[in-house]
């Protein structure tokens, strides 16, 4: 009976190590792919504002052009 509870208590202990042992090599891997990661999101944050004023632009336009057509008509619709 001793020598079951002990092999049982070794093969804990094993168990126990190699899953350490994995949890460390999984921490470390994401903590070396962090300033890929990092370089990733700010290039894509980068990206995002360049297309939102772009956005904003071709709306500005948009409503400018619409509003100008709009009074030319009112203003000069009795010619």
């Amino acid at each position: 009976m001793p020598s079951t509870i002990s092999s049982r208590i070794r093969t804990l202990k094993w168990i126990i190590r190699i899953s350490a042992i994995i949890a460390f090599i999984a921490i470390s891997t994401i903590f070396t792919a962090f300033p890929f990661l990092y370089a990733y999101v700010y290039e894509a944050k980068a990206q995002i504002a360049i297309g939102v004023r772009e956005c904003k632009t071709t709306a500005q336009k948009i409503y400018y052009e619409t509003n100008t057509i709009e009074y030319f008509q009112r203003r000069y619709r009795h010619y």
